[in-house]
């Protein structure tokens, strides 16, 4: 079952690997220093998962979108829209010591995706992409138990909350002779 993910991302034991990190963090019970740390390091690389999958999603629009407008110029059928497969599930993610590959359950990862797409095709704005994405990520914090916390650790698509950002004032700056105008 797993021969054509193995295909993509190598060992079949850095793919259960994966899944189980994530599956233990999910089921773990009590709050003990220890299982806080895992729960939270399955959170952090879930926002990690989910971020690269609305990228990827967002760029597969694009290409399906030039795809499309190929095909009906040529007078041929559209290509199907893209859809997630159990592939965008696991992701290489960047971590402390290094690149690892991370999962996350699949109904969080269409939802996401199907964020991203929706985004790249104008479908929804900025603020409405944020929202949705950060539902998925709360409901997917909740099934880590992370609401045990004082922290909400899933802040996901923190580069369109940049966007978002208003741009620094120019009163916000100290005044470029401010020690000029001391007495």
């Amino acid at each position: 079952m797993l021969g054509w993910l193995e295909d993509l991302f190598g060992e079949k034991k850095e793919i259960t690997g994966a899944r189980s990190a994530f599956e233990a963090a999910r089921s773990l019970e009590g709050d003990s220093r220890e299982i806080r740390a895992v729960r939270i390091r399955a959170a952090l690389r879930s926002r990690q998962v989910l971020d690269k999958i609305f990228l990827e999603a967002a760029r597969s629009a694009a290409v399906h979108a030039e795809e499309s407008m190929i095909a009906l110029a040529g007078g041929e059928a559209r290509p199907p829209k893209p859809e997630a497969d159990e592939a965008i599930c696991f992701q290489t993610i960047k971590a402390l010591n290094g690149p690892v590959l991370a999962w996350i359950p699949r109904p969080y990862a269409e939802e996401m995706f199907q964020v991203g797409a929706r985004f790249e095709r104008g479908e929804i704005d900025v603020k409405k992409a944020i929202d949705l994405g950060q539902s998925v990520a709360n409901k997917l914090a909740d099934e880590l138990k992370c609401d045990l916390y004082y922290v909400q650790p899933i802040e996901v698509l923190g580069f369109l909350r940049d966007q978002l950002a208003p741009p620094p004032s120019e009163d916000d700056s100290p005044p470029e002779d401010a020690e000029a105008e001391k007495p």
